[in-house]
């Protein structure tokens, strides 16, 4: 049991697995195996008091379950967070967890093509729900992900971009929709995904490069923040990004009608500019 406690903790991990008939069946099972030296290095970790975890009575409550509590919770945060890390950036993570510092390790390849600052990562780490709780015990690095530590712990790979949507609306659907909403009092815009991939699409096309958030939850915390004072282009990312992000991971984008109505008359104006690039009209928006 007090062993189960360390492996449940993530002390520990197995070295590897072999496969184990079971007697009289044609059944197999996996069997982890542990490395003598992981095993002894857990007499060193610092905040566990051995003597008394040893004199704990039989059936009773081990010293070590609280840690093993504590542990589960924060490597559930942790891998929650690189799984929304991985999606929104599009690389690959892993994490470790390293014993004699009682922390976990998240690390990344950075290469020409694709690269994450740290410190943009250590912000979404700060305001993460769930692992902000244990910032102080979770280290960021990039590095090679090859090391067997993190083979044996946490990986997360970016998941493929959505193919094309095969229900979504025409830009000229989708237009008179949102027009026909907009002349209505009391009507909001009402956008599905399949609006919102129409809708990002067209921005895109404008040039319009998203600011994006993630998942749901971390749109409504933005909301929760209150307003932003942003310039158009930088709202009009950051609706793009929204959007974006809706399609991808499935939820109703909300945007107010003056939201709305703000994203039509932006590629109203980018289109004009296109067609006359000198036209005065369109300044104040660009």
């Amino acid at each position: 049991m007090d062993f189960d406690h360390c492996v449940t903790a993530e002390w520990i991990a197995p070295a590897q697995h072999v496969a184990k008939d079971i007697a009289g069946t044609r059944k197999t099972v996996s069997v982890p195996l542990f490395s003598l030296g992981d095993v002894e290095d857990l007499l060193q970790i610092p905040l566990v008091d051995w003597d008394a975890v040893r004199a704990a009575p039989p059936g009773g409550t081990s010293p070590l379950a609280q840690f093993a509590a504590h542990r589960a919770n924060r490597a559930v945060a942790v891998r929650r967070f690189i799984e929304h890390a991985a999606r929104r950036y599009g690389i690959e993570l892993a994490a470790a967890y390293m014993s004699r510092s009682d922390q976990w390790v998240i690390r990344w390849e950075n290469d020409v093509d694709e690269t994450l600052d740290q410190d943009v990562l250590a912000h979404d780490l700060a305001s993460d729900p769930d692992a902000a709780a244990f910032v102080d015990s979770i280290v960021l690095e990039t590095g090679s992900i090859e090391s067997p530590r993190f083979t044996w712990g946490i990986r997360h790979r970016a998941t493929p971009a959505p193919s094309p949507r095969s229900d979504a609306p025409t830009w000229g659907e989708l237009r008179a929709k949102l027009l026909d909403r907009l002349g209505r009092p009391g009507t909001a815009p009402s956008l599905k995904c399949r609006d919102a991939h129409t809708f990002v699409e067209k921005l895109e096309e404008c040039g319009v490069k998203p600011m994006r958030l993630g998942s749901e939850q971390s749109w409504q915390s933005q909301t929760r923040m209150g307003p932003v004072d942003l310039d158009v282009p930088d709202e009009i990312a950051l609706l793009a990004g929204k959007l974006k992000d809706s399609v991808e991971h499935r939820f109703a984008p909300n945007l107010t009608k003056r939201e709305a109505k703000m994203l039509l008359d932006y590629i109203a104006a980018t289109e004009r500019r296109q067609r006359d690039p000198g036209d005065p009209a369109d300044q104040a928006v660009s």
